[in-house]
């Protein structure tokens, strides 16, 4: 920082703190003679590219910035050159916190919080977008959102740092290889492009990270840096957008989540074509709140469920994630270390069990902390109507999972895709057991991981049970009294809830329950405290909902399941 504190570079201003020092810039927080703050940005033009200049020698970020007129954008109050010859800015300081910041703290925010606060922001955009000469900013992160919390505390969106903005006049940005590809699409990655359908793109995204704590197709950082992790992100998104069934801060309507999902199509002229196409939907599809139920604040969402994806989410099952971890996980991770050891990734894992106790969802968040390309197939995906269809969809099935390797295979109800051939299963079917047993064999030498789920073993296939195709087997039970506390406290996290809350009594109460009936439980008692107007839900609630309602899964039941796994572990598995 070529400034430092106390030092006047503009008369009548003085510096009071730097505030960034970046590449081509260095920002300031300075002072008036009467103590009014506002922002300054000094250019190193030495560093900045041909391309970021207009035709008379100005500063392209500067000379847009000087022509928007939106509370929603800073106002410029004047510009030059310092002594030094470096041009600059001095604008409005804009004195809440970034909307990166705010959800690093509170992970997500609530429903009805972010939709207004999203309206605002693209209304900003769509000024931006609406102007003779349009304007495409381009590095639309939560990075470059500061949530002002003006008079009344009411955190208006404010969009800035326009480095990166083009008009439509300008050409395409050049230069977007530092700005966070979870917010660009993918036509950015490969040349330079300017357009209001990226801006789009990058509001949707915004908008899916504020409300579930994540970008959409997130991607942990690559070792690689940014390159590494734009290949990854390419990768993610050869699968469908995933809008999870729950978002933290409470769920948007359905209208609302088309809305997202429409902006964040991968094909340009799928989305909408600009912010104000946007805004116009997103009135449409979040419900406005009405004069007596008005609430600005954007409500955090704290507590365990909160961020929590991947291993973190599930409660209980440490020998289950144990094996993952070591087996999967980390073989996929470090192949050359495993394969110095003569170590191969397993070819498959079945997991067994009664309904309702999480396979699926511990599959699901497997398919997280793996952070690999991960199908999830149902038998309707690769049924067919024709001849042989089938057989033909399986195997499409597996060399699209070879192109895409180190992939994940999740057969959902594996036993309705390979019935045991024992019997009279027909001679259609048994040719579909057998493309299945043909491509799994030894697929893990491909990169291919099968995970399979299924409430009933002893309807598979014996031959699919043989190490080479699923090596390893997991019965996966009714929770034990540490998961079952831990489901509670998950479950209640977001929810107002009375000071006597015990969730270990809960827990020693709920004995023999399966994992769904836990979340069950805790919504009818969230439902019964609404319905008799109480301020939050008390240790009454759920053990009146636990002496109310029946265990999904009975004892008889749960003892042919035990009865079973006795089978399984006795046998050559």
């Amino acid at each position: 920082m070529l400034l430092r504190n106390g030092s006047r570079p503009l008369p009548g201003w003085e510096i009071r703190f730097p505030v960034k020092q970046a590449e081509n810039a260095d920002t300031y927080r300075v002072a008036d003679e009467k103590g009014a703050l506002a922002f300054l940005k000094v250019f190193h033009p030495d560093r900045i590219g041909a391309d970021r200049f207009t035709p008379d020698g100005k500063l392209l970020e500067i000379a847009i910035m000087e022509s928007l007129d939106h509370p929603g954008i800073p106002p410029i109050r004047r510009s030059g050159v310092l002594d030094d010859g470096r041009p600059y800015f001095l604008a409005d300081l804009v004195p809440g916190e970034t909307l990166d910041h705010r959800l690093a703290r509170v992970v997500a925010i609530s429903a009805n919080a972010v939709g207004s606060l999203m309206r605002e922001l693209c209304a900003a955009v769509s000024h931006l977008h609406s102007l003779p000469d349009p304007v495409t900013h381009n590095e639309l992160t939560p990075s470059n959102v500061v949530l002002d919390p003006g008079e009344h505390d009411d955190d208006r969106p404010v969009v800035i740092d326009f480095g990166h903005a083009r008009r439509a006049s300008d050409g395409a940005a050049s230069h977007l290889s530092r700005v966070d590809p979870h917010y660009l699409p993918n036509e950015c990655y490969e040349a330079p492009v300017s357009a209001p359908a990226a801006d789009v793109f990058a509001l949707g995204a915004i908008y899916y990270r504020a409300l579930f704590g994540i970008p959409p197709w997130y991607a942990a950082n690559a070792p690689g840096g940014q390159a590494d992790l734009r290949e990854t992100l390419l990768r993610a998104r050869l699968e469908p957008l995933r809008l999870p069934e729950r978002a933290i801060g409470g769920n948007p309507d359905a209208t609302a989540l088309s809305v997202i999902r429409k902006a964040l199509s991968l094909r340009p002229e799928d989305r909408f074509q600009d912010a104000g196409a946007l805004l116009e939907a997103l009135g449409e599809g979040i419900r406005a709140k009405s004069s007596t139920d008005q609430d600005p604040h954007p409500k955090p969402v704290l507590g365990p469920v909160g961020g929590k994806r991947g291993f973190d989410a599930i409660a209980g099952l440490d020998d289950l994630k144990a094996t993952l971890q070591r087996d999967v996980i980390d073989v996929l991770r470090d192949p050359e270390r495993h394969r110095h050891f003569g170590v191969r990734i397993l070819n498959g894992l079945l997991l067994y069990g009664p309904p309702g106790c999480g396979k699926t969802f511990v599959a699901e968040r497997f398919g997280e902390e793996l952070g690999f390309v991960f199908r999830k197939v149902r038998p309707a995906d690769v049924a067919s109507i024709y001849v042989h269809g089938t057989q033909e969809r399986i195997k499409q099935l597996f060399d699209e999972a070879r192109r895409r390797a180190p992939c994940v295979l999740f057969l959902d109800e594996v036993d309705a895709l390979m019935p045991s051939r024992d019997g009279n299963l027909h001679a259609a079917y048994a040719s579909e057991v057998n493309e299945w047993l043909a491509q799994m064999s030894d697929c893990g030498n491909d990169g291919i991981f099968l995970l399979a789920a299924t409430n009933a073993p002893h309807r598979l296939d014996v031959a699919g049970g043989r190490t080479g195709r699923f090596d390893k087997t997991v019965y996966v039970g009714p929770p034990d009294y540490g998961a079952r506390k831990a489901m509670f406290e998950i479950h209640l996290a977001d929810r107002p809830v009375e000071p006597d809350m015990d969730c270990g009594e809960l827990a020693r109460m709920t004995r023999g329950r399966i994992a769904s009936d836990i979340s069950f439980l805790v919504n009818e008692a969230a439902s019964r405290a609404l319905a008799g107007g109480a301020g939050a839900i008390g240790m009454e609630h759920v053990v009146t909902a636990i002496r109310r309602n029946r265990p999904s899964v009975s004892a008889d039941q749960l003892e042919r399941y035990e009865k079973l796994r006795e089978t399984f572990e006795a046998g050559p598995r």
